[in-house]
């Protein structure tokens, strides 16, 4: 059995190595993981409204993609700890799609950071309704009750900036990210696993 610090240490790698991974490698993971988890009728849902996703913020994409395998990596030590059992489709879906609210945002203002300017605290507040605007897609695609109310009651993260735009430029150099932004990427995810599902 992992102790806690050597949960915590998995988990620092798996934010390490998918911060690496490019757009592709994230989606190919992610199927591979749909394939383990077995999302049945809500597979083709699930990587629609992941592309819609991508099509209007591909950065709101990718983070869906790297939430992923961290999130299943939470819920499952979470499942061991409370001896209890989170059933993987939800988690899978709300991980992905915890972002698909920003669809409803202006392109203008999610790509702010894509631009290398800094957000406003009227940014951040014209962004806090995109859990609930997430909440209502899925209930509109079909998705249970249970993945609706998760995804609607996610807390809004830090805002993009400059931290994001070195992250996204080390990632295209080659370069690592450093351990600050791996910490917050990780802790950003954490209430996605411990919400129960």
């Amino acid at each position: 059995m992992r102790t806690f610090i050597e949960t915590l240490e998995n988990d620092y790698l798996t934010v390490q190595k998918v911060a690496e991974q490019s757009y592709g490698e994230l989606l190919e993971n992610a199927w591979s993981i749909a394939d383990g988890v077995d999302l049945g009728d809500y597979t083709y849902p699930t990587f629609s409204l992941l592309e819609d996703l991508r099509e209007h913020d591909e950065d709101a994409a990718i983070g869906g993609l790297r939430t992923l395998p961290i999130a299943l990596e939470i819920a499952e030590e979470t499942d061991r700890v409370t001896n209890s059992c989170t059933d993987k489709r939800w988690q899978f879906i709300t991980a992905l799609l915890h972002d698909i609210g920003k669809v409803s945002l202006p392109k203008q203002l999610l790509q702010k950071s894509s631009r290398g300017e800094e957000w406003t605290a009227q940014d951040m507040e014209a962004t806090r309704p995109h859990a609930e605007s997430g909440g209502k897609i899925l209930f509109a695609n079909g998705f249970p009750e249970v993945v609706c109310r998760a995804v609607a009651g996610h807390p809004p993260g830090a805002a993009p900036g400059p931290t994001g735009n070195r992250l996204r430029a080390r990632q295209r150099d080659g370069g690592l990210p450093d351990d600050r932004t791996l910490r917050r990427q990780h802790a950003g995810v954490a209430h996605l696993a411990y919400a129960r599902l």
